[in-house]
Parts: structure tokens; sequence; C-alpha cells
């Protein structure tokens, strides 16, 4: 109830015509601090596929493929970079190295629209507009497959699935607010409220708070763990990382993703 009525409220303050941001604060690169989820009710068919989930098997991360965009918002440290266009927005995520363009073109359907990240087209289709000094990002178009494995691992979605994602500006901080509609696999919409996020300048976010990339460096597009003691430290004092059987690792253009093998932790890089 706590998260549902967090959420309202952001969305009803981004739609003031006295935001606390404007739009232009949006562009930069920003580090998403944490996540919460909120209004879980799954169809049955959804309970029946979440139940099954295997992520050894199932997750699509092993294959270097990116659920769906909100997996990767859910990916703890790796930033993401906003740079509004004229005519579109672009929206890059270290992890994976998943490229977003988003069309500005006013009466464009998502349907009709370009694929969001040509390198991942099963990630769909993207259009944008503002309300007020809020981006606001719909897609359509994903391919039905696994739509989460951290946040929620084993969350599904289907090709009806229909997403809305809210770019809150408030100086350096930004509040994401994601919608997803699914009248397969959701009884009522599931809204997942990442917030929030805080602007990364000179490629540092807060000193006081590491960033898990950092226990990572690449040679010869390979990985090389900098302190088994520091992650475990990590892991063992970041929820993210305590409550999910998998976690998620990106460094430079390389899809670097962590998981776990029993009490170890396993790295697969994503070229």
């Amino acid at each position: 109830m706590k998260t549902a009525i967090v959420i309202a409220l952001l969305i009803a303050n981004s739609t003031s015509a006295h935001a606390a941001g404007k739009r232009a604060e949006l562009d930069g690169v920003w580090i998403l601090l944490r996540a919460e989820i909120g209004n879980l009710q799954l169809t049955p068919a959804g309970e029946k596929l979440r139940a099954a989930y295997d992520y050894q098997k199932d997750d699509p991360d092993f294959q270097c493929k990116p659920a769906s965009f909100t997996r990767i918002m859910h990916t703890p440290s790796p930033p993401i970079e906003v740079r509004q266009r004229q005519d579109h927005v672009e929206v890059n995520y270290e992890f994976m190295d998943a490229r977003r363009r988003v069309p500005l073109k006013k009466g464009l359907a998502p349907q009709n629209a370009p694929y969001a990240a040509s390198k991942y087209p099963h990630l769909g289709r993207s259009v944008g507009q503002y309300d007020g000094e809020t981006l606001v990002v719909e897609t359509a178009g994903q391919r039905a497959g696994v739509l989460d494995t951290l946040g929620v691992p084993g969350l599904y979605q289907s090709d009806q699935m229909r997403t809305v994602e809210r770019f809150i500006p408030d100086g350096d901080k930004m509040q994401i607010v994601v919608t997803h509609y699914d009248p397969v696999y959701f009884i009522q919409p599931l809204i997942t409220c990442a917030f929030p996020a805080e602007r990364l300048r000179n490629g540092a976010a807060n000193p006081r708070k590491p960033l898990l990339s950092d226990l990572f460096r690449l040679r010869n597009n390979r990985s090389e763990l900098g302190s088994v003691q520091n992650l475990r430290f990590h892991i063992a004092h970041r929820r993210e990382y305590e409550t999910y059987p998998c976690c998620g690792i990106a460094l430079g253009r390389f899809g670097t993703y962590g998981h776990r093998v029993g009490s170890e932790c396993a790295v697969t890089i994503c070229h």
C-alpha cells in the first residue's frame, strides 16, 4: 500500500504545471539507486509460469539478451544515459550495451515506430512525448517471454504487453515510474517504481556509495575479479543481492552478468 501511494504521488506531481524540475535536467548520465515493486497480482497463467521458472535455463541474460528495459533498470549500479534531441530521445544503458532511440513524432503509435533498440528487437517499439516537464515513453510489440529476472524473478510478459515509463526530472535527482499492462499475465497493471536516480558527475556518484562494477575490470576482453571478499561484502550488505538469486554487473560496452552458482559468484561476459 505504501509503495502504491508513493507511486500515485509521483505520477500526480509529474503532471503538475509546476514540476520540481525542468525537462532539460533529464540530460545526463544517471545511476539508479534502488527499485520497488507494487501491485503484483498475476493471473493463473502468470503464476504457473513464475512457479516453473528456472533462472539457469530460462534467464535470457545468459544468452546475452536483456529480458526487458525494466530488467535492465533493475541491474544495480550500471548507469543509464539520457540525451534529448529535437525529434527523438536517446536512452542508453551500460548493461548489455542497449542503445535505445525513442521518436518524439506527434501521433505516432508504438506499433508504427521503429524498434527502440535495433540490436535487441525483442524489446519492442517505443514512442515518446512530454507531459509538462515529464518525459513519457510508451512501448509495445515486446516479444513474449521473460519480463524480469531480478526485481521479480520469473515474471513473464505476453506479446500483448504495453509499457508506460515516466522520466520525472528533479535537479540532480530523477524518478522513473514504469507501468506494465498485460491482460494475459497481470490481473491489474504492474507498477514498478525505480527511484531515485542520481546524476553521475565526472563518471562518479556519491563517493560514500561505491559501485559494485568498480570491483571488476576488463583486460583483453576478460573479466578479472578484483576481490572476492569485497564482492561478498557487497552481496551481504545490499538488499538487491541478498534477495535475488542473480545479480547484474556491466562495464563499458560489455554486458558482464554475475550470477550465483551455489555459494560462489560466476561471471558471463557478453561481447
